[in-house]
C-alpha cells in the first residue's frame, strides 16, 4: 500500500479530528410589523360620544317621561325644558267676599300641544303696596293633569284673610314646597 494511502486509511486519519456536522436551523418567519392604527379608534369613540349626546338632547322629552329623575340632570346641565309652571297660564281671576270668607275662582289654561301635570297653586294675599301679607295658601286642583289646549276652572275658599289684605295673586307653587 502506498504510504500516503496507508496514512489516510490508517492512524493518521483517526488522529485528525473530524468536524461536527453543521446543523442548519429551520427558516424563521419574519417578525410581523407593529400595527399602526393611528387616530381612527379615537375618532370613532368621539363620534359615538357625540351621537349619544345629541340623542340625549333631542329625546329629552321621552327620557324625562320614563325617568323623572333625569329632569334634575337636565336642569343641572342647563338643558331642561321649562316646567309646567312656566308653560301653564292662570287667568280670569274673580273673588267674592262673604262673612269673613273670600272665594277665589280662576282658570288654568294649557297652551302647549302636550298634556302637562298641574303643579300646586298658591294664593298670596297682598296689601295696598302689593306686598305679601300673611302666609300664602297652597292648594291643588281636582285634576292632576291638563290636556293640550284645555282650560280647567278652580275655586278656593280663603278663610281668616288678613285685615290688611287689599288684593291677591294666584301663582304656581313649588312641588316640594310645604304649606306654611
Amino acid at each position: 500500500m502506498a504510504p500516503g494511502l496507508a496514512a489516510l486509511l490508517g492512524g493518521q486519519a483517526a488522529a485528525t479530528p473530524r468536524h461536527a456536522p453543521v446543523i442548519v436551523p429551520p427558516k424563521l418567519k419574519p417578525a410581523a410589523p407593529s400595527r399602526n392604527v393611528g387616530m381612527w379608534p379615537w375618532v370613532l369613540l368621539a363620534g359615538i360620544i357625540c351621537g349619544l349626546a345629541v340623542a340625549v338632547y333631542f329625546f329629552q322629552g321621552p327620557i324625562t317621561e320614563r325617568l323623572p329623575a333625569a329632569e334634575s340632570l337636565y336642569a343641572l346641565l342647563g338643558l331642561g325644558g321649562e316646567g309646567p309652571d312656566k308653560q301653564l297660564e292662570i287667568g280670569n281671576l274673580k273673588s267674592e267676599q262673604r262673612s269673613g270668607l273670600i272665594a277665589v275662582r280662576g282658570d288654568v289654561f294649557n297652551p302647549e300641544a302636550v298634556p302637562l301635570k298641574i303643579p300646586p297653586l298658591m294664593l298670596v294675599a297682598l296689601d295696598g303696596d302689593q306686598k305679601p301679607v300673611g302666609a300664602p295658601m297652597m292648594f291643588r286642583t281636582q285634576e292632576s293633569e291638563i290636556a293640550a289646549g284645555e282650560t280647567l276652572t278652580f275655586r278656593i275658599l280663603y278663610e281668616n284673610a288678613p285685615a290688611s289684605m287689599k288684593s291677591f295673586r294666584v301663582t304656581f307653587g313649588k312641588i316640594d314646597a310645604k304649606e306654611p
